[in-house]
């Protein structure tokens, strides 16, 4: 024991000392630094994975509104048609199927999160199989649906301006007083010839046409529904992992 603190009293032990726990001191500062810098990590990403969920939900609410829309427009169709096939006579209900065939919708996500995800580091997600999917939602697929979204918008508008004005006296697609939000979709197409609408070349192509553009869409939609649900249920999982 004497020798121990015989050796104590020697500059260079002393030194040796001294430098070992200042190294300690410098370990266990950046220790201390990186488990902060995780714990903001892990909350930062917390939150942005909360938001996203949250804007999700709500891109799912419209997604399921666009759908009831476009499901109406295509059920449209086809009475029509079938009205047209069976020869049958023009009754006033047709009205609403004549304007609900010209139905669309033109917007559903909410960018909000995403964008602050973007700005903040696409890194912060430390599940790149839960990055990959939200990245291809919002890059690949969102777009996907708004350009298919517009074409059948174009479309209608193209029908609306070169056909329509001519062959019906009545002429209102959408409810401009709505009492709720799909009665603003309850618009009248009254026909001032029904008979040689029947047998318009041009227009049984048209509803064809706007039947497959429908069903293209509502196809898409669905796709969708089912893609934006599997990431709302990887992200709640993955918020119950983090807390």
């Amino acid at each position: 024991m004497k020798n121990f603190f015989h050796h104590l009293k020697k500059p260079w032990i002393r030194y040796l000392i001294e430098i070992v726990v200042i190294t300690i001191g410098i370990l266990a500062a950046v220790g201390v630094e990186d488990w902060n810098n995780n714990r903001k990590s892990r909350e930062t990403e917390l939150k942005v994975l909360q938001d996203l969920v949250d804007g999700l939900n709500g891109d799912l609410a419209t997604l399921e509104y666009n759908k009831d829309v476009h499901e109406r427009a295509k059920s449209s169709c086809q009475v029509i048609l079938k009205a047209f096939e069976d020869k049958e006579e023009y009754s006033d209900s047709l009205s609403r199927h004549f304007a609900a065939s010209h139905y669309y919708t033109v917007s559903f996500s909410k960018q909000g999160a995403y964008e602050s995800l973007k700005s903040i580091g696409l890194e912060i997600v430390t599940n790149k199989t839960i990055l990959t999917k939200i990245v291809n939602l919002y890059e690949e697929w969102y777009g996907i649906i708004q350009v298919n979204q517009e074409i059948l918008r174009a479309e209608i508008e193209h029908i609306k301006l070169n056909f329509n004005q001519e062959h019906f006296d009545q002429f209102l697609i959408f409810n401009p007083s709505p009492s709720d939000a799909l009665s603003f979709y309850e618009g009248q197409m009254t026909p001032h010839d029904f008979q040689g609408l029947k047998q318009n070349k041009q227009y049984i192509y048209y509803l064809k046409s706007l039947f497959s553009s429908h069903s293209t869409y509502l196809f898409q939609i669905n796709l969708t529904i089912g893609m934006v649900n599997n990431i709302i249920e990887d992200l709640n999982r993955e918020i119950e992992r983090l807390v």
